[in-house]
């Protein structure tokens, strides 16, 4: 399953933390939030994430490297214009995240609430 998360805002609201360091890379328990959020999804079997990167993209690529697809927005395009830019990636379904948002959100509960059914899983399981 493919997830894309959503990074490309300038988090000025977090100013002066995010003067030089986008706020999905701010640091939590020495991780940065993206990084947990890769950690949470991972769980569901999850492998594939998408970043879309506006402000200070080398910071993301630095640390990541190619564990991560980037779309690079050289104009910010909104949710729904990042949406329609990269659906071409996804499959079937189409997750997204926000790159700021620390949850432990059950993501096979979730899907199912969303479309009625059961769905399976990378990592095997059908929920």
């Amino acid at each position: 399953m493919k997830v894309l998360i959503l990074c490309a805002g300038l988090g000025t609201r977090l100013r002066p933390l995010t003067k030089n360091l986008p706020k999905p890379m701010l640091k939590i328990g020495g991780k940065p939030i993206l990084e947990h959020i890769i950690f949470h999804l991972s769980k569901f079997g999850i492998t594939d994430f998408m970043v879309n990167l506006h402000f200070k993209p080398e910071v993301f690529m630095n640390y990541f490297g190619d564990r991560l697809v980037y779309s690079y927005e050289p104009t910010l395009l909104g949710e729904g214009g990042t949406i329609e830019k990269v659906k071409s990636w996804f499959d079937d379904y189409m997750l997204v995240a926000n790159g700021d948002t620390l949850t432990d959100l059950d993501i096979p509960e979730m899907f199912k609430m969303s479309q009625g059914k059961s769905i399976q899983f990378m990592d095997g399981n059908v929920y």
